[in-house]
C-alpha cells in the first residue's frame, strides 16, 4: 500500500478501489502484510473488512506502528480468523536491531576518514532472533496453529542458531516447531558463533 505521509485514509480506500478491480486468481493470491511506518494492523483489518483479503501478521511491525494500543493477542486473532478453513496462516517474526553500527564519515575540513558508532533504528530487523521474545510471543498465541517466517538478517544461521536457543531456553517453545529436519542434519551445537560479554 501506499499513501501520502499523513494520509492513510486514502491510501486504504485506493487499496480496496484496486481489490475489486483484480481478476479472482489475483485476489485469491494476494496477501496484505501491516507495516512499520504508515498502516498499522487496525488499517489492514479495515481493509480486510471490506475485500476480504487474508491478513499476515508481523510482530516486529505490531511493536513499531501501534497507534490504537491494540492488543497483542486480540489482534493475531483477529488476524487468523483472516485466513479460511484449510490453508494454514502466515506470519513474520523477527527482532529490532539493538546494536552500535559502525559508520564511515569524513572530517569536512580535514578530509581524514574516521569510523563512528551509531546506534541504529529500531524499525530494522536484527541479524538473529532474540530467543526469548520469540518464546514470550508463541506462548502468548500458543492456541493457534500458523507457520512462521523469519524477517533476519542472518536468514539460514538465525534459524538454526534460534532453533538451538529454543532447546536449551525454552524446550516447550522448540517442541512445537520441530521439524522433519533433525539437529542430526544440520546441527546446531557446532555453529561458528562465538559469545560476546
Amino acid at each position: 500500500m501506499s499513501a501520502a505521509p499523513g494520509d492513510v485514509i486514502s491510501g486504504r480506500e485506493r487499496w480496496v478501489q484496486t481489490w475489486h478491480k483484480l481478476p479472482e486468481p489475483v485476489r485469491r493470491r494476494l496477501v496484505l502484510e501491516h507495516d512499520d511506518i504508515r498502516f498499522s494492523a487496525a488499517d489492514t483489518l479495515l481493509i480486510h473488512e471490506q475485500t476480504g483479503v487474508r491478513l499476515i501478521f508481523d510482530h516486529h511491525h505490531l511493536w513499531c506502528l501501534n497507534p490504537e494500543q491494540a492488543d497483542l493477542k486480540e489482534t493475531f486473532s483477529r488476524f487468523m480468523k483472516t485466513w479460511p478453513d484449510g490453508q494454514q496462516p502466515k506470519i513474520h517474526f523477527s527482532s529490532p536491531r539493538t546494536d552500535f553500527q559502525e559508520k564511515l564519515v569524513v572530517d569536512r575540513v580535514t578530509k581524514k576518514k574516521a569510523t563512528k558508532l551509531v546506534v541504529t533504528v529500531t524499525t530494522r530487523h536484527a541479524d538473529f532472533c532474540h530467543p526469548f521474545e520469540f518464546a514470550t510471543f508463541t506462548r502468548v498465541v500458543d492456541e493457534f496453529d500458523f507457520d512462521v517466517m523469519l524477517e533476519v538478517k542472518g536468514k539460514d544461521l538465525a534459524l538454526l542458531r534460534l532453533r538451538s536457543d529454543l532447546t536449551r531456553y525454552a524446550p516447550d517453545v522448540a517442541a512445537r516447531f520441530r521439524t522433519v529436519v533433525s539437529n542430526e542434519e544440520f546441527p546446531t551445537d557446532d555453529l561458528s558463533i562465538e559469545e560476546v560479554d
